[in-house]
């Protein structure tokens, strides 16, 4: 997780306070989640304190955080405290729910936060018993004097008097191991390598040199090209302008990105932000073209007009939706949406 400022991390962790209170409880599951949040920021006693008395004003709304992808750790961390007891309750849920639709998270969205939210819960605590089993406590000697058998008469004419036995100090419970390094998938470290050996690493994300993509990532598998699934997502009207649907491609993408999530590089506000820089309508010429449907795939009966030798042609075809022509335009998209990163 990157640095973040006092202010930052203050509101962070007072989003998964006002969560894991939700309910009116706190149980050790989710204290025990909230300290690996806590560990993983980095806080100071100040910064905990102010962050549970922002809760504890009452009425306490959650805070939306400058960056994206903090953002998103933010909503998974509170989904995990929801999750810690093994149930979600609607009490937790509904701020949830409330803050995703604020951040325009899709439900494809919310449903990878939380699969990534489960596995990090069940590593946690997979990792806490296998550091309670690895290293066990002894029994308080304070126990071990209460649970002992009475001792035997002793004759009232015994020469020394009887040892006072010395309670020592209970030791500090062990902390727990630090979690082991997850492997990434192999198709993500595949790419990695590739990406390392790239001469330009930040372009080869892009495709560079093979098959170009404006969304930053090529485990995504939605590239610039004929037959990408996002080119079909969409409509045609009858003029032959094929409009796109963001909403469809952006589930697309989400579902893609479920396997390109654990790279170190992925960014899912570059994703957004190519999004927002496509155009919203395509008409077949200069930098589109129709792609025609395949064998057994369903299409739209279209009529296409088409010059040849200067004479206007029609003819019914069946459509799946567009192709590009060249890569000028994704280019543009690409500048576009950097151009608006360093804006915001």
């Amino acid at each position: 997780m990157e640095q973040l400022c006092e202010a930052d991390k203050i509101s962070y962790l007072a989003n998964v306070f006002a969560i894991c209170g939700a309910d009116g409880c706190v149980s050790p599951r989710e204290v025990a989640v909230i300290k690996d949040v806590a560990s993983r920021l980095n806080v100071s006693q100040k910064e905990i304190t102010a962050a549970r008395n922002l809760v504890a004003s009452g009425h306490y709304e959650l805070a939306l955080l400058s960056d994206f992808r903090v953002r998103r750790d933010n909503i998974e961390d509170m989904v995990m405290v929801a999750l810690a007891d093994g149930n979600l309750q609607p009490q937790a849920a509904a701020p949830i729910e409330k803050f995703a639709k604020t951040l325009r998270f899709a439900q494809a969205d919310m449903d990878m936060i939380a699969r990534r939210a489960q596995s990090r819960l069940n590593l946690l605590f997979k990792t806490a018993r296998a550091a309670d089993r690895a290293t066990p406590v002894s029994p308080s000697p304070v126990a071990n004097v209460a649970s002992a058998p009475p001792p035997m008469p002793q004759a009232a004419t015994s020469a020394e008097p009887a040892e006072v036995p010395v309670v020592a100090e209970t030791p500090p419970a062990a902390r727990p191991a630090p979690s082991p390094p997850v492997a990434l998938p192999a198709a993500v470290s595949a790419c990695l390598r590739c990406r390392d050996a790239a001469q330009d690493q930040a372009a080869y994300c892009y495709g560079e040199g093979e098959t170009l993509n404006v969304w930053g990532c090529r485990l995504l598998c939605q590239p610039w090209c004929v037959g990408a699934p996002w080119l079909k997502a969409g409509t045609f009207r009858p003029s032959g302008c094929f409009v796109f649907d963001r909403d469809a491609i952006r589930a697309l993408l989400a579902q893609a990105a479920v396997s390109a999530v654990r790279c170190p590089h992925f960014d899912p506000d570059a994703v957004e932000r190519a999004l927002a820089a496509l155009p919203s309508q395509a008409w077949p010429g200069r930098r589109w073209t129709l792609s025609l449907a395949k064998v057994g795939e369903p299409g739209l009966p279209l009529t296409v007009r088409h010059y040849r030798h200067g004479c206007l042609l029609r003819t019914r075809q069946r459509v799946s939706g567009v192709a590009p022509v060249g890569e000028q335009l994704a280019r543009r998209i690409i500048r576009d949406a950097h151009r608006k990163r360093h804006l915001t």
